[in-house]
């Protein structure tokens, strides 16, 4: 049966919301800088990880959500998994955008090749060269008996989703704490077991009742100074990604003030 042209269709909201949530998961600085590096080659999680400068854990989600959107697509190559665009014209939507910014050149229609675009002033051409006018957080491998380390649950629901931006939030502050990675910590990581045993404070963040994070602390005999559980504080616990913002600042002023101050 012939698809019929949306612009003929009569308003169907469920039609638009489909289509709404796959442009959602445009909508976030992350993503759409992994999918404008697509532009050049297929990527693994490694390679991106390294690029934005975060955790395999994190990256490896908005890949997800980036596939489900029918935006990504995956390949293997031996024991790798590669990343690369489904839909390649996605380029041409975001290009469109890019003039709004007023960049210098946009992505060619033709070969998808990224030449010399610049968002908000900085350079997309180059994930190295941008990493070189990003704000770096501490090194907290060297730096760990300096920083309040924050191990927070980042899971699929929307307490897990507050729990991960309010570590961001901390973190961002610049104040000496610093989020590290939970993943690692489970994992057995001797680097970042390390780091959580010689946190000048070591905060955990769990998303529910289930207190993931603190058990996992608990499990590896690394004590903690203060504990928090996003659902006892006024959050619902809902399969979703989406999270009310006020929360996230919020709780992470509580946390602030009951466990960083001084």
């Amino acid at each position: 049966m012939k698809e019929k042209n949306p612009e003929q269709l009569p308003f169907d909201r469920e039609y638009y919301n489909k289509l709404a949530r796959r442009l959602k998961s445009l909508a976030h600085p992350t993503r759409l800088f992994i999918v404008l590096q697509q532009a050049k080659k297929p990527l693994c999680v490694c390679d991106l990880a390294e690029k934005v400068g975060d955790d395999i854990s994190t990256i490896s989600k908005h890949i997800t959500l980036l596939k489900n959107a029918g935006i990504l697509q995956s390949t293997r190559n031996g024991q790798r998994t590669f990343y690369k665009l489904r839909v390649p014209c996605v380029l041409d939507y975001i290009s469109c955008f890019l003039k709004t910014y007023g960049a210098d050149e946009q992505l060619s229609p033709v070969s998808g090749e990224i030449k010399n675009i610049t968002l908000g002033g900085i350079s997309m051409a180059d994930g190295k060269k941008d990493m070189e006018k990003w704000n770096l957080l501490p090194h907290c491998g060297k730096e760990a008996e300096g920083l309040d380390i924050i191990l927070a649950c980042d899971g699929a629901a929307s307490v897990g989703q507050v729990g991960h931006q309010v570590a961001v939030d901390l973190t961002n502050r610049g104040n000496g704490a610093r989020m590290c990675c939970l993943s690692a910590v489970a994992a057995d990581s001797p680097a970042h077991v390390g780091i959580a045993r010689k946190a000048r404070k070591l905060i955990a963040i769990n998303g529910c009742t289930n207190r993931c994070t603190s058990k996992i602390l608990e499990q590896k005999g690394i004590p903690y100074d203060y504990e928090v559980t996003i659902s006892e504080l006024g959050v619902k616990k809902v399969a979703t990604l989406d999270f009310n913002k006020d929360d996230v600042v919020r709780i992470a002023e509580k946390i602030s003030k009951e466990a960083l101050a001084g």
